[in-house]
């Protein structure tokens, strides 16, 4: 029996005792790398934030936004779900301009590539 043989052979007979560990094992591993992740993108957006005005301004208008317009208790535009996010059709970014959408509206519209367009509007 080789090698690669004997570990399969062992993993299939100690399964019971492997999965618990390797679960764990994941877990840390998660972890670990989640937190290296974050703080790698914390960088990149601080950075990014401080050389890149245009960035910057979207940036400080989302913000705005999230202030001065809560999603609590709205409704998305498109279905008539939970509203989970704004989405701003104005190039360049205006705080006041935006649409009330759910995640599911969200990513179908940047997978058609167009602004969003309520249901009533569909059909025209």
């Amino acid at each position: 029996m080789d090698r690669k043989e004997y570990f399969k052979e062992y993993y299939e007979n100690n399964r019971d005792k492997l999965l618990p560990k390797q679960k764990e094992y994941k877990k840390k591993q998660y972890w670990k790398d989640r937190k290296r992740l974050l703080k790698e993108n914390q960088e990149y957006y601080k950075e990014r934030y401080n050389s890149d005005e245009q960035f910057k301004r979207e940036m400080q208008i989302r913000n705005k936004t999230r202030l001065k317009f809560p999603l609590k208790n709205k409704k998305c535009e498109n279905c008539g779900n939970k509203a989970e996010e704004h989405h701003h059709n104005t190039k360049p970014i205006e705080f006041d301009k935006f649409n009330y959408v759910c995640k599911g509206c969200h990513k179908q519209h940047h997978r058609a590539g167009g602004f969003l367009r309520r249901k009533n509007e569909r059909n025209k």
